[in-house]
């Protein structure tokens, strides 16, 4: 298992990932080259996410009619695959909403991409793997790239059941 700064490597993780789901080289130096991503949270519209105006936290655009969900959050790569976790857990209006739209966008940097959000039981067909080695492969990824103060945080137990698999959204693929 290889550690960098954006995560740990873990060969096995989530093989039965759509090829949609799968980021681009760029997307994934500029995922690793930045310590958080601003995630905004809502209804989608048709053929994907669209614009309106608004913000729950204050933090990005809106989707639709519904007010969004953003926050800014820290993030891990794991075998080209990104994690990020509500470290209040399950119960976290940001998590809620992530469960309920499924889908938003998230912005690195300057670069805004529509996803998907995967949390357990939303029924959209890839969940993050519950699997022990995955959990402490995220685990590990949060420790190693924002140190020991992100075991108390996002490696709690709550914060695992909180976990979210965010893959890039691709119009055809997810119609």
């Amino acid at each position: 298992m290889r550690v960098a700064r954006s995560g740990v490597t873990l060969n096995d993780m989530t093989s039965t990932a759509p090829a949609a789901s799968a980021w681009t080289p760029d997307e994934l130096r500029l995922l690793a080259n930045h310590e958080s991503l601003v995630l905004t949270v809502g209804p989608t519209g048709g053929d994907g996410p669209t614009l309106g105006v608004g913000s729950t936290f204050g933090v990005g655009p809106t989707l639709g009619a519904e007010a969004r969900e953003s926050v800014e959050i820290g993030m891990v790569l794991v075998d080209a695959q990104l994690f990020v976790r509500a470290y209040r857990g399950t119960g976290s209006r940001w998590y809620q909403a992530a469960r309920k739209f499924g889908r938003g966008q998230i912005r690195v940097g300057e670069t805004t991409r529509d996803v998907v959000l995967h949390t357990s039981g939303s029924g959209l067909g890839e969940e993050p793997d519950p699997d022990a080695a995955t959990g402490q492969a995220v685990d590990a990824a949060f420790v190693a790239k924002y140190g020991a103060a992100a075991a108390g945080l996002v490696a709690s137990a709550p914060a695992r059941e909180a976990t979210i698999l965010i893959t890039a959204w691709t119009p055809s693929k997810h119609r």
